[in-house]
């Protein structure tokens, strides 16, 4: 994991606007979304990271969203915006350790400890019915976990030890080594084993990926829904015209996307009261 550079940690939370006023061609409702406050939580390795929740009134589900590398919550303000007016979800957004303005070295373990601290805390936090009651402890049935690139990492470590209510990987890697290199000379090395994590996972998994990728092969997609418990696999999301950054970076892109991710929503067990 490669931490951000000082500079381009120094975002300001005070001065969110809403999507609108940053992007007037957008089509998004001015009062979808819910304004988030900055959050500071305590993860169990002592650590204190940033937490946003973008709150969509009425909403059945709350997406918990690991990010890639190399960006932190102020670059993806308009995308957990736009996520949560379009998709009608809560959105709960987080730095991992050393990113932001989070303290701290990142490291494999500590985005573990970081993806666990967030979930706690949105069991707990978030309205609506994206959470219920099983013997008398909460749980996450209105859950749905969504990892991008790196976040593909925790995303998986916690997909296979909770049962949510779905899972998404965008552009997701099989591991950390394996982006890098086939060899498997390495292998005791390796970080972020999704490949043996998603045999494991608990709830239904949607792959996205762009077939132009050029940082993350597109056969890491291919292979880890692949890899899909069969009861558990929704229909994949290849986007023939993209790579690993741009998926949803215009008005058409941006369309398809929405409708992919309603159609996995609408697929997925509805929490109950």
């Amino acid at each position: 994991m490669k931490k951000k550079d000082e500079s381009s940690s120094e975002y300001e939370f005070t001065i969110i606007e809403s999507v609108l006023q940053d992007n007037p061609d957008q089509k998004v409702s001015e009062d979808a979304v819910v304004v988030p406050i900055p959050t500071m939580i305590q993860t169990d390795r002592g650590k204190e990271i940033p937490l946003l929740c973008y709150r969509c009134p009425d909403s059945n589900y709350t997406i918990i969203y690991s990010q890639g590398n190399a960006t932190d919550l102020g670059y993806m303000h308009e995308r957990y915006s736009l996520l949560s007016s379009l998709l009608k979800v809560n959105v709960v957004a987080y730095d991992y350790t050393g990113y932001g303005v989070s303290k701290g070295d990142p490291s494999e373990l500590e985005t573990y400890s970081d993806i666990m601290a967030v979930y706690n805390w949105t069991i707990e936090n978030c309205p609506g019915r994206c959470t219920s009651y099983h013997n008398d402890s909460l749980t996450g049935d209105g859950i749905i976990l969504y990892g991008q690139s790196l976040g593909s990492g925790p995303t998986c470590y916690l997909a296979c030890k909770i049962k949510v209510a779905g899972i998404v990987l965008h552009n997701g890697i099989l591991s950390g080594m394996r982006v890098l290199t086939d060899s498997r000379a390495l292998g005791c090395l390796d970080v972020y084993p999704n490949i043996d994590r998603i045999q494991k996972v608990l709830s239904p998994v949607l792959v996205i990926h762009g077939k132009l990728d050029a940082e993350v092969h597109w056969d890491h997609g291919k292979h880890l829904h692949e890899l899909v418990p069969e009861h558990l696999k929704r229909e994949p999301y290849w986007v023939e015209d993209r790579g690993h950054n741009d998926i949803v970076d215009d008005q058409e892109h941006l369309d398809v996307y929405i409708r992919v991710m309603t159609k996995f929503i609408g697929s997925l067990e509805r929490p109950t009261d």
